[in-house]
Order: structure tokens, then C-alpha cells, then sequence
């Protein structure tokens, strides 16, 4: 199992989400991530629905790591849930199944480079 955490969900709850996540990434564009990504957002639309370990309550808040700890009086910082590389992620943010899924999603988006040819400019560049 991938994801040992989850072994207490239902095969059938575990099915419903694999079926969910298949129809929702292509293979074919996904290439050699395709069966990672698919785990990960099975796991993130499982644990999203029901809890960490797929058998329970729906997870509402984004993890938070710790920015800073004061020990007297006692304070602690939280980074943003909407910072860094997760800013524009939405609900894959809330788990940490969503967030590898929008980290493979980032490396397979297709990426542009476009060179303008104006003054001064020697030549352009296509493929």
C-alpha cells in the first residue's frame, strides 16, 4: 500500500475516489507521473472528504507549519496557508496528498517561451 495511513478507508470509498481521480487526469498527458498523481489526488479527494485517515471527518483546514515559537507567555507564528508555491493550489492545499498532486501538476503543465523579434533583436526562435 502507498499510503499506509489510509488502510482503515473502505475499498469501495477507495474505488469511488480512484474512479473520481481517473477521470479527472490523462494519462497520456500526465506520462510518467500519471501514476503517482493519481494516487495523490485519490488520497487528497479521499482524506479531503473523509479525514486522514479516510474514515472519519472531512479535513477543512491547511496544514500550517510553525515560523516562529516563543516559550514565555507563549506565542507561535503560522506561515499563510495561501503562500509559496500553494498560493493558487485551492483545495489541494488542505493535505498533503493535494499539495504533491499540485506540485506534479506544475511539472507537466505545458510551459511557453516565446522571443520577440523586435529592434536590435537578431533573429527568433522556434521548434
Amino acid at each position: 500500500m502507498y499510503f499506509p495511513e489510509l488502510s482503515e478507508a473502505p475499498d469501495d470509498r477507495v474505488v469511488f475516489f480512484s474512479d473520481i481521480a481517473k477521470n479527472s487526469i490523462s494519462a497520456k498527458y500526465w506520462g510518467n507521473l500519471y501514476d503517482e498523481g493519481l494516487l495523490n489526488l485519490t488520497a487528497h479527494l479521499l482524506t479531503s472528504r473523509f479525514g486522514k485517515n479516510g474514515n472519519g471527518d472531512p479535513v477543512t483546514n491547511a496544514p500550517q507549519g510553525a515560523t516562529s515559537k516563543t516559550v514565555g507567555k507563549l506565542s507561535k507564528g503560522l506561515e499563510s496557508r495561501n503562500s509559496g508555491i500553494y498560493a493558487n493550489a485551492g483545495d489541494y492545499a488542505l493535505t498533503v496528498y493535494g499539495r504533491r498532486y499540485w506540485e506534479l501538476l506544475q511539472l507537466i503543465k505545458p510551459t511557453v517561451l516565446v522571443i520577440s523579434g523586435g529592434s536590435g533583436c537578431a533573429g527568433t526562435f522556434s521548434r
